[in-house]
């Protein structure tokens, strides 16, 4: 009878503070599973504590163009403001179960100032004043419907209803 030995590897990975060691040997297919959530927990903390995963825009103030008008009022005029705009770390929860409430946060306003513009080429009898947010400062909270659109894709804030726009 012969023994037949397969090839032996040893994996070590370096990561969060920890190190991980194991022969490749002693995987076999019923472990594969485990070994790769392993790798990839090790992976994920390796690019977090790196910063690759904080290359992207953190939440902050940023310029953007948005459409003012009324329904009484023919024109719309474009305004250039500041908005809200970037990425909060959120979490996805892979089992979900009714006993456990769950809630994403998204980048909205922490300090906001209104401006109020006249709007041009109202009737008489219309009020032209047209109040819009300015952004002074930004954070990651939970989304207030009341102020914000947290649909995941809105019509944009520069999409005018009325075709006679005024630059």
């Amino acid at each position: 009878m012969k023994l037949m030995q397969s090839p032996c590897y040893s994996l070590t990975l370096r990561s969060c503070g920890a190190s991980f060691s194991f022969s490749l040997f002693y995987i076999q297919a019923k472990n594969l599973l485990l070994a790769a959530l392993l790798f990839l927990a090790v992976t994920h903390c390796t690019i977090r504590r790196s910063g690759l995963a904080r290359s992207s825009p953190a939440c902050r103030p940023v310029n953007a163009t948005i459409a003012a008008e009324k329904n009484d009022c023919p024109v719309c005029m474009t305004i250039t403001t500041t908005i809200c705009s970037g990425y909060c770390e959120t979490k996805e929860m892979l089992w979900k179960t009714t006993y456990i409430s769950f809630s994403q946060r998204v980048c909205t306003y922490k300090e906001v100032r209104y401006e109020t513009v006249l709007l041009q080429g109202c009737p008489p009898g219309v009020d032209p004043s047209f109040t819009y947010p300015v952004a002074l400062s930004c954070h990651c909270d939970l989304c207030k419907m009341d102020s914000s659109d947290c649909t995941v894709q809105s019509t944009g804030p520069d999409s005018c209803s009325n075709q006679n726009r005024l630059a």
